[in-house]
């Protein structure tokens, strides 16, 4: 709920020093989503051998921020008051009408078949592909949330009362209070091309019945991220970067040996630090991708028991994050050895 008043006093061993003028109580923490789904699916049996399973969905998401306020009328009479001063009344006005994030209407086709190899029953191929949309969950609703806690920071030489706008004008009047920081009042913007990220899987296997009640199955899964969305800082671009060369000593920690490595990185060209300007966009190129081979043996029950046993092993290669425009970011935290690497169970 913050401070009394929704003032925080900062006082540097002792002497007064600066005053943060906030605009709680804010409700930042509601999001959203409506999901509207249904499917159709379907079994032909093609003579004794084949057997195809045919399904569609029908995905609608719905990310939104509801009508959200505050609850103090001291933090409105700041925003009413206070915009020449801080310019809190942007973000501190105690209401968020209803705002769309975005409206995602995702078909989405499966299909698999069986293949009765030998038409006994004993050996039979499969295979399969589908076609997933993201959940957005409210996540994504949450990228584009900025009903959050503002903060204007003023020098302050004690000064007091400090109770109300008319108050703090008074002490800038007098040259008691100075403006040091003012509230980013750049509102997240949502790209209206906004899209949800797609996977693509598909499987092969066999399976071969050994005994009456056993079977060794084995099994290929390959799933392809396609696309994805984040939030980047438009207010600067890899062209505000200047190369420069270093020389990385290596895990020796000595200079001149063999493990020595010139890298090249970058400096943010020097400037005024430009207020944050973030767009919730999407990107093509993002995703991840993955292959499992696993083998598997099952006992159906019978007798009174039954067993699964089975193994997997996985190769995962994790995307780069393409949501920053700061190239040492793009070039050594996104490609790590941990980007590519087996999983097995």
């Amino acid at each position: 709920r913050g401070y009394p008043g929704h003032i925080r006093y900062i006082f540097n061993n002792g002497r007064p020093d600066r005053v943060l003028i906030q605009n709680t109580p804010v409700q930042w923490q509601q999001n959203s989503l409506l999901n509207n789904s249904f499917y159709v699916q379907d079994r032909w049996q093609i003579g004794r051998k084949l057997t195809l399973n045919m399904g569609f969905r029908f995905d609608r998401y719905a990310a939104f921020l509801p009508e959200q306020h505050g609850e103090s009328a001291e933090a409105n009479v700041w925003a009413r008051e206070g915009r020449d001063i801080s310019g809190l009344e942007t973000f501190g006005n105690n209401h968020w009408d209803k705002q769309t994030v975005g409206i995602f209407n995702m078909p989405v086709p499966r299909f698999s078949f069986i293949y009765d190899l030998f038409g006994t029953g004993r050996t039979a191929i499969k295979a399969s592909y589908g076609l997933f949309a993201w959940n957005p969950s409210f996540d994504l609703a949450e990228e584009a949330l900025d009903n959050g806690y503002r903060t204007a920071t003023f020098n302050w030489n004690g000064t007091l009362p400090m109770s109300e706008p008319a108050h703090l004008r008074g002490c800038i009047a007098s040259g008691g209070c100075s403006l040091q920081s003012g509230p980013n009042l750049t509102r997240t913007r949502i790209d209206p091309n906004l899209k949800l990220p797609l996977t693509h899987e598909y499987t092969l296997g066999l399976d071969q019945q050994l005994l009456d009640n056993w079977a060794l199955r084995f099994n290929f899964v390959r799933k392809i991220q396609r696309g994805g969305y984040g939030t980047i800082n438009e207010n600067y671009a890899i062209t505000d970067y200047t190369p420069f060369q270093f020389r990385d000593i290596g895990e020796d920690g000595v200079r001149g040996t063999s493990d020595d490595e010139i890298l090249t990185l970058y400096n943010r060209i020097a400037g005024p630090t430009r207020p944050s300007n973030p767009l919730v966009t999407y990107s093509d190129g993002a995703g991840d991708m993955a292959r499992t081979w696993e083998i598997e043996a099952v006992k159906r029950l019978s007798g009174g028991w039954q067993l699964i046993a089975g193994a997997d092993w996985t190769k995962r290669d994790l995307a780069a994050s393409l949501f920053s425009n700061d190239p040492n970011t793009l070039i050594f935290l996104n490609n790590p050895p941990g980007n590519h690497y087996w999983d097995w169970t």
